[in-house]
């Protein structure tokens, strides 16, 4: 019988690094031969944070470090995925480790070692271990790293000299306190140069990219620091340029080195972005504004809400009688009417919502809230807004259980009237859910390779999973949210919605198929957006309503159902709720 893994054992260090090559792992053993010894402080229990004395005050506290500061404004769609095909290959090696488990924490103590050893953290290695050869080639000590990794060296030291670039010596690698923030990190370089008598900050970077906002932020944060560790204390640092500072691009192993010279007025305000981020995920009065909505039953509105649903309340109640036309009580003169005006149909609508507000105060409240943007409070109303006003009416209706009565012959609802009268609104032509419509799907970076993975990836599902994908794919065109990672106007979200369902599709899938995989992904959906999904809503239709953060959730989810007993139950147990 396998012996589950012992969670306190350390997984080692860098020697040997079970993802390196030979030549990776040389460099990684010339660096644990050849250590600088340079005063630390020291790390709380999670490894996180330091633990200090600060300047101001003789009380030790713990401080957030600027890398895991700079890190609030991240888009981290891309290294989940990636994180995520490295749990994969490291966990197919330690099957018998991960069965023999019997708890959380030995399933945890697993998955860190898969990560391991699929070599999450061999970039990194690969970036101390090139800090510390600068360090010595600083320092003059003429200890050289191993081939090839001696070129790196010799190309950053060459773009220094050619740029001016002077790094002082006794103040390479230093810890720094920046009290704006309260944070502490270590700086790679300060240096002098042709700019001034200021030092401006340096910072190596060995990855294949600049993360261009969180390097920013890294450096303006050091450039506002005070104050510096020397294993004695506290020292104030020398007068530091707020202006300007130095990211030197040195990709592990290309033995090539480009300097690019970094405006920190900007990386001042996204440090100042990332730290109210920081205080909203914090803040406990934040988190009280958020609670369950119940559309049967009505809560007490906020402030903002009941200003909303008497905008409502005014359009339902100010109705002239044969036209339909509203009185708006805001607007000095009538807006003029729109260029193609409805010719029938207005009173009709103006019904549907004086009915809705009567029925219900929650309902009346996503109302006002969901108003079709640019549609104007009062008629007339262009065919367009007629119709869009129309759609955000339908789905509050079946969820309170309203059925609209036909809409007027000669009206632009006029083909809905030639369909038979259905008893019932029928589960399977619901809409998108109320609260799930108007998401903002901005235009952004996107991770290409990752998008042309996620398309392999598909494209490499077998038959079953292909047809279920393309059901949902349907859903959420007819409801206008599609998320095809072919879509030539692809954005971040639709990219985390395509990982996501990409997850799902591994992961809920069993020997019962589609019918499994699509409750448990329905399941999962709930959970993933806080409300559970009514029978009447498609789960396509869901799928492409998903903002970013209700995307990566779901996909979190898919991977852990696998390997995480508590996640498996969670997911197990609401699919048995939607089921019964």
């Amino acid at each position: 019988m396998t012996t589950p893994p012992d969670p306190a054992i350390l997984l080692g260090g860098t020697t040997p690094h079970p993802a390196a090559s030979p030549t990776e792992q040389a460099l990684l053993d010339w660096a644990e031969a050849n250590p600088i010894d340079r005063p630390r402080l020291t790390m709380d229990g999670t490894g996180q944070r330091y633990r200090a004395f600060p300047p101001d005050t003789d009380k030790e506290r713990s401080y957030t470090r600027v890398t895991t500061f700079a890190e609030a404004l991240d888009d981290t769609a891309g290294l989940t995925v990636w994180r995520h095909r490295l749990l994969a290959k490291g966990l197919a090696t330690l099957t018998d480790e991960l069965q023999a488990c019997t708890d959380d924490r030995q399933r945890d103590a697993v998955v860190a070692k898969a990560l391991h050893i699929a070599g999450e953290k061999l970039k990194a290695d690969l970036g101390t271990a090139f800090h510390l050869a600068m360090e010595h080639a600083v320092m003059g000590t003429g200890n050289r790293p191993p081939a090839p990794y001696h070129l790196d060296v010799e190309a950053t030291l060459a773009a220094l000299e050619g740029a001016g670039i002077e790094p002082v010596v006794e103040l390479c690698e230093s810890q720094l306190w920046n009290p704006t923030f309260s944070l502490v990190g270590t700086a790679d370089v300060l240096a002098r140069g042709p700019w001034g008598e200021r030092l401006r900050v340096c910072d190596y970077k060995t990855g294949s990219r600049i993360e261009r906002n969180g390097h920013a932020i890294q450096m303006a944060v050091y450039a506002n620091a005070t104050h510096r560790f020397t294993g004695d204390g506290w020292e104030e640092v020398p007068p530091l340029d707020g202006e300007a500072g130095y990211i030197i691009h040195t990709p592990s192993g290309s033995g090539t080195c480009t300097i690019y010279e970094v405006g920190l007025a900007l990386g001042d305000y996204l440090a100042n972005m990332a730290a109210g981020v920081r205080e909203v995920r914090k803040d406990a009065a934040v988190k009280k504004l958020f609670t369950h909505v119940n559309m049967a039953t009505a809560h007490q509105a906020s402030d903002e809400i009941a200003a909303a649903m008497a905008a409502v309340d005014e359009i339902a109640t100010t109705v002239a009688s044969n036209t339909g036309r509203m009185v708006d009580p805001y607007e000095a003169t009538p807006e003029p009417p729109a260029a193609t005006e409805a010719p029938d149909g207005t009173s009709w609508l103006v019904e549907r919502v004086r009915t809705l507000a009567a029925a219900n105060a929650e309902a009346k409240g996503h109302l006002a809230r969901r108003w079709p943007e640019g549609c104007p409070t009062v008629p007339p109303w262009s065919e367009a807004q007629m119709l869009a006003l129309g759609e955000v009416l339908a789905p509050l209706e079946v969820a309170v259980g309203i059925e609209a009565p036909f809409p007027p012959l000669g009206s632009v609802f006029a083909p809905l009237a030639d369909e038979a009268a259905p008893s019932a609104a029928p589960a399977d032509e619901a809409p998108v859910p109320p609260g799930m419509w108007q998401v903002d799907d901005e235009p952004g970076l996107i991770d290409h390779d990752l998008a042309t993975a996620i398309e392999e990836r598909f494209a490499a599902l077998d038959g079953e999973r292909k047809a279920l994908a393309a059901t949902w794919a349907r859903d959420a065109k007819a409801g206008s949210r599609p998320w095809a990672i072919t879509r030539d106007d692809l954005t971040p979200r639709v990219l985390a919605i395509s990982a996501a369902i990409l997850a799902a599709l591994t992961a809920f899938w069993d020997s019962d198929g589609a019918a499994d995989c699509d409750l448990l992904t329905r399941a999962a959906l709930s959970l993933a957006i806080g409300e559970d999904v009514q029978p009447g809503w498609r789960t396509g239709a869901v799928l492409g309503a998903l903002t970013i953060d209700q995307a990566r959730r779901l996909d979190e989810m898919a991977v852990a159902f696998s390997v995480d007993q508590h996640t498996a139950a969670e997911v197990g147990a609401k699919a048995l709720a939607l089921a019964a």
